[in-house]
């Protein structure tokens, strides 16, 4: 009885916890450009996370490609108006797979360059 009373204490604790993003410690990488495309991340365990796969035009064609931005691991600046033919500018962390999609019965990761961890856009590309 006192395991579960502590247990439900630290859950109940773990709530009031504010996470910071990876992008207020300065890690990632800057990206920019339009964003061209946008579809939601269907599998179960990415879908709560609010995980778009944005495939986004760079100026620098090196930065063109796609990227994973997530509701709750993306911090939002400037005009909050993430959505197709908008600008953007970001910081994102190479490697993360966080957008995976139902493929029948199974769940595949969308290869991507990473997670946006910081954006701001613009109203017009």
């Amino acid at each position: 009885m006192f395991a579960a009373i502590v247990f439900v204490a630290i859950v109940g604790a773990s709530f009031g916890v504010q996470i910071k993003s990876a992008a207020a410690y300065g890690v990632g990488f800057p990206v920019g450009g339009t964003i061209t495309a946008m579809t939601a991340c269907t599998c179960a365990y990415t879908s709560w996370l609010g995980a778009l796969y944005l495939a986004i035009l760079g100026k620098d064609v090196t930065k063109s490609g796609t990227y994973v931005y997530s509701a709750l691991l993306t911090e939002l600046h400037s005009n909050y108006m993430v959505r197709p033919a908008s600008g953007m500018l970001g910081i994102y962390v190479p490697g993360v797979q966080a957008c995976w999609m139902q493929a029948g019965y199974i769940c595949v990761p969308l290869p991507n360059r990473g997670l946006i961890t910081s954006i701001g856009t613009g109203l017009t590309p």
